[in-house]
């Protein structure tokens, strides 16, 4: 899994890079609550986010290096069973978040070439959406907040923000 998230997060930078080449010198940089660009720069800038996805991956690669080592140094079974978990949720959200990074980069550079080759004045790419739709690929969709009183029901919450579930 460690070989998984490097890989994800220098195929992001690697990708970046060659796109780069193919795009114009300006492009749009920010916009505001309505869509419309409010500020263009250079293309280099979309550089910054691969490299944010690199040293949290490298903060993920030593978070997990602790746990596995804290697990090979304990003689205690309960110890080392903790390690080994957080070493294994350490992991998954290492690889998630390398992954899910990596798509938002990949939209971030097909909306700025569209706007910047279409001249374009508003968002081609809602990033909002984006974002959650990548967010609910790496959840259940449906948690369990709580049991009521007295009932056999959960309370839960998902695509349409609290319902309750039978059967339990």
């Amino acid at each position: 899994m460690k070989k998984a998230m490097w890989v994800i997060s220098i195929f992001s930078l690697v990708v970046t890079a060659v796109v780069l080449q193919f795009m114009p010198d300006s492009m749009p940089m920010h916009y505001d609550m309505e869509g419309k660009i409010d500020r263009w720069g250079s293309k280099y800038e979309n550089l910054i986010f691969p490299i944010i996805i690199l040293l949290l991956s490298l903060f993920w690669h030593l978070f997990l290096s602790y746990y596995e080592k804290k697990a090979a140094k304990t003689s205690v079974y309960k110890e080392r069973a903790e390690a080994f978990a957080n070493a294994k949720v350490i992991k998954i959200v290492g690889v998630s978040m390398a992954a899910m990074f990596t798509i938002e980069q990949g939209f971030f550079l097909y909306s700025s070439y569209m706007e910047a080759n279409n001249g374009a004045a508003y968002a081609y790419v809602d990033v909002g959406k984006v974002s959650c739709i990548s967010c609910r690929k790496y959840t259940s969709g449906r948690k369990i907040i709580g049991r009521q009183k007295g009932y056999k029901k959960d309370v839960c919450y998902g695509r349409n923000n609290v319902s309750m579930r039978q059967g339990l």
